[in-house]
């Protein structure tokens, strides 16, 4: 990987002890980023953010998928694994997306139906979470930089509503069943929130009336 490249992958990447493994099979584990950057897996985002968007394309021309037909929206980055062209396809954000528990969901859902947009438009893999990559600075995979521009969400929309890939609202509805990647943090919300209503309804009526107990 040249200098250049390898500049522009520390400013897209931003975890500080990321999950990393040399063989995914033995597990993972949390390191130093400067540890992490010599393993062949990294965790994609930081615990608390997604600035980086990951499909997972599983066919032997993943990088003539990840191109072909999408000029403005290229991905920035097809780390290819060339033994059988396997590759992971990486579109990175200008503005990251919250995933802490204070994080608003419709930024998050919103991010999330985009990653299946991409996910559609290159036949990815449906079952990927998106938590770990292929680390394109390892020597074991081909990286291709296409673009060094960050893309925002509603600019990524404009391309896949244009080529019928963004997934409609009903998507939403039906992930939920089998949630993966951002989409787990959105069921997550959906999952606990109406819990988290009620309980919070008997607590503002109890200081409203209070029970001789509560007093």
């Amino acid at each position: 990987m040249s200098t250049a490249s390898t500049e522009t992958w520390g400013q897209m990447w931003l975890p500080l002890w990321p999950l990393a493994s040399d063989d995914l099979l033995q597990g993972i584990y949390r390191t130093s980023r400067h540890n992490a950057l010599e393993l062949r897996y990294i965790e994609t985002n930081p615990q608390s953010m997604s600035n980086l968007l990951v499909v997972d394309i599983d066919h032997p021309d993943a990088l003539m998928r990840a191109m072909w037909n999408r000029k403005a929206w290229q991905p920035n980055a097809v780390v290819e694994n060339p033994a059988n062209g396997h590759a992971h396809a990486v579109w990175a954000l200008a503005e990251p997306v919250t995933r802490t528990e204070y994080a608003r969901r419709k930024p998050l859902a919103y991010a999330a139906a985009v990653t299946e947009g991409l996910r559609r438009s290159v036949d990815g893999d449906k079952g990927y979470s998106g938590l770990i990559t292929k680390n394109p600075t390892h020597e074991q995979w081909e990286a291709s930089w296409l673009t060094d521009h960050l893309y925002n969400l509603d600019e990524l929309t404009e391309h896949l509503t244009v080529s019928d890939f963004m997934p409609p609202d009903s998507w939403q509805r039906t992930k939920r069943k089998n949630p993966v990647g951002l989409g787990r943090n959105c069921t997550l919300f959906e999952t606990v929130r109406w819990d988290v209503y009620r309980v919070a309804r008997t607590i503002r009526k109890r200081n409203e009336h209070p029970t001789p107990e509560d007093r």
